[in-house]
């Protein structure tokens, strides 16, 4: 872990610094909380929990930029991972969040998330970011619309309506969940002017195979869109994806 780059970003109440192995504990326990993964892919056993935790520092060392740790300055506790992320053939750039249930609700993911924008913006020179939240996923979306104001644009919760039911992706591998989601989402009529020519930032919880996200920007691209970003909350690394 000695190779990571040395990057520490502050805000009040946090640091925000690449991951370290003493991480892991408590990255692998809010991997099995069940209220916190429930929009993060479902809970992990810890072999995957590691594939994951190892994906982040991965990022870091091939990439030089990845997942921060979230360490509470005044305890010390790990309290999730922030950061950004750009998985290989995706549409855009991202920055995503995941906290432990301690930490939700008291602004730590919105404070992280700040910090990690203006990481993205002003060290890695990255001109969008996107985000694209499940529509029952509330919380994310209320972080959405905190984060909206910073960049002046306003958040549009409906930009894409589904088209059908889809089926529950829990064991699917990508190919079916490709296939599931091929055709599942529609512009909004009443938005469609909204997108021609525009940028759009799509806002997720998780990005699990990227079937679902792939699809959206399908949808905005031949609806007209001239760019499209992804930010999410965390990244599923598929063990066929890795290589450690």
């Amino acid at each position: 872990m000695s190779s990571l780059p040395d990057v520490r970003l502050e805000t009040p109440r946090l640091w925000l610094r690449p991951p370290r192995p003493e991480d892991f504990e408590p990255f692998a326990a809010m991997s099995t909380d069940v209220e916190v993964m429930k929009h993060l892919g479902g809970v992990q056993p810890r072999a995957v929990a590691w594939r994951n935790f190892a994906g982040m520092a991965g990022s870091w060392s091939l990439l030089g930029f990845g997942m921060f740790s979230l360490i509470e300055k005044g305890t010390g506790r790990w309290l999730g991972r922030v950061g950004p992320i750009r998985p290989d053939g995706w549409p855009g750039t991202e920055v995503g969040w995941g906290v432990t249930r301690e930490a939700q609700g008291k602004g730590f993911a919105y404070e992280a998330a700040v910090a990690s924008m203006d990481f993205v913006v002003d060290v890695l020179g990255w001109t969008e970011i996107i985000h694209c939240i499940d529509d029952v996923n509330e919380r994310s979306a209320a972080l959405a619309r905190r984060l909206s104001r910073i960049s002046g644009k306003p958040p549009v919760a409906d930009l894409l309506v589904r088209r059908r039911q889809t089926t529950p992706q829990e064991g699917m591998n990508r190919a079916a969940r490709a296939a599931n989601q091929e055709g599942a989402f529609a512009v909004c009529p009443r938005h469609r002017a909204k997108v021609l020519g525009s940028s759009v930032l799509l806002i997720d919880d998780v990005l699990t195979s990227g079937a679902t996200l792939s699809n959206c920007a399908e949808t905005l691209r031949a609806a007209g869109a001239a760019r499209i970003d992804v930010l999410v909350l965390a990244r599923v690394a598929f063990a066929e994806s890795l290589h450690i």
